[in-house]
């Protein structure tokens, strides 16, 4: 598996006053890809990930944004067994 870095910090296109497709190509322009998630309301929201520190950084830096990140090689959806 390849490590990536992800961003800790939810982005809500409603809190950033853009479109979905507007704030995944944000993201895709910094060289991150989104993961995209449902917030408590079930409305979308994403984090960026991205392959190196220095473009996730980047991504930080264009958006004013900040936040703790984290480096990881996999992400998996854990079902609890009934």
């Amino acid at each position: 598996m390849r490590t990536r870095y992800i961003l800790l910090v939810p982005i809500s296109p409603r809190v950033v006053r853009m479109t979905h497709e507007q704030t995944v190509a944000v993201m895709l322009r910094s060289r991150c890809l989104p993961v995209e998630a449902k917030d408590y309301s079930g409305a979308a929201i994403y984090y960026a990930t991205a392959e190196t520190l220095e473009d996730l950084a980047e991504f930080c830096e264009q958006n004013d944004l900040d936040g703790p990140c984290f480096e990881y090689t996999g992400v998996f959806d854990l079902k609890k067994s009934e």
